[in-house]
């Protein structure tokens, strides 16, 4: 299992910092160095989570890894498909 931190622009639509862990410890950690360092912003989303690898997180949590434009069409194709 790999441990990884993501700190995600929401009002940007964007990816602002990703970094791998070997151990949860040290990605939640650094999850609580990072809160500290962005302080109180409403359009900053700061996470610990683990994944069996990179490309299993981008499946579960693709969205922080898409830009405001694709998941905006990934949204109106999803819509379209439910109707």
């Amino acid at each position: 299992m790999t441990h990884f931190l993501l700190v995600y622009d929401r009002r940007a639509g964007r990816l602002l910092q990703q970094r791998e862990f070997a151990t949860d410890a040290d990605a939640l950690a650094a999850r609580f160095a990072t809160e500290a360092e962005y302080g109180v912003q409403q359009n900053v989303e700061i996470l610990a989570i683990s994944a069996a690898s990179e490309a299993e997180l981008r499946k579960s949590h693709g969205r922080y890894f898409l830009s405001s434009q694709a998941l905006g069409e990934r949204l109106v194709g999803a819509e379209r498909s439910a109707a």
